[in-house]
This record gives C-alpha cells, structure tokens and sequence, in this order.
C-alpha cells in the first residue's frame, strides 16, 4: 500500500504501508509501516517508526531510529536500539536507548538507567 491503509490486511508472505496503518495484519512472513495502530500478527518480523499497539513476530520487531514504541512487543529480539520503548517487550534479547516500561527476556538492556543498564529476566526503568 503506497499510502494509509485502514482496516484488516492478510498477506500470505509479506505486507507493506508505506504511511499509517489501522487495524488487524496478519502476514506469513513480515509487516512493516511507517506508523502502526492495532495489532500486528506475523511469522518472523516486523517493524515500524511508531507502533502503538501489540506486535507479535515470533523473530524479530524493529523501531526505527528516532520511533517509539507504545504497548507490547513479543519477539526473540525487540529491536528498539535508537528509539523509545513506553511499554512492555517480552523476548530473547530486548534492547531500548531509552525505556519506560518493562522487558522480560535472557537478556535487557535499557540504554538510558544509569545502573544496572543491563539485566537478566528483568528490566524496568519509568
């Protein structure tokens, strides 16, 4: 989609909006947009600048630089290094250059708490 898309979006592999998507997308393999709300389901990945919602890519999720990320992100590897997470991610290995929330995982790292930046399980910073 060249723009805006709004609504439930099904693609067997991947799936592309290339302004603000609304709504439910389901994709076998992977879904991005520039601006994500709603719920995004796929079979690896996914990613966006800002995303308010819930993602689950069984992979890897991806804000880009300067994104956030507002409600929750289930993946092996949360992908938040040069954006905010305001949040809950629960994966493998979550990593945030600045977190308000919540990670759950092997390993978090939130790049902004000046002690105990990395942690294992569990990471918290307001």
């Amino acid at each position: 989609v060249g723009n805006d898309a709004e609504g439930i979006l099904l693609a067997g592999v991947g799936a592309g909006v290339g302004g603000e998507f609304k709504g439910l997308a389901v994709a076998g393999v992977g879904m991005g947009a520039h601006q994500i709300t709603g719920v995004v389901l796929t079979g690896i990945g996914a990613g966006g600048e800002d995303v308010r919602g819930l993602v689950i890519a069984p992979a890897y999720f991806k804000i880009a630089p300067g994104g956030t990320l507002r409600g929750v992100s289930v993946s092996a590897f949360n992908d938040i290094r040069h954006g905010s997470q305001r949040g809950l991610t629960s994966g493998r290995l979550n990593i945030a250059d600045e977190l308000h929330g919540l990670q759950i995982g092997l390993i978090n790292i939130a790049r902004n708490k000046r002690s105990f930046s990395v942690l294992p399980l569990v990471n918290y910073h307001r």
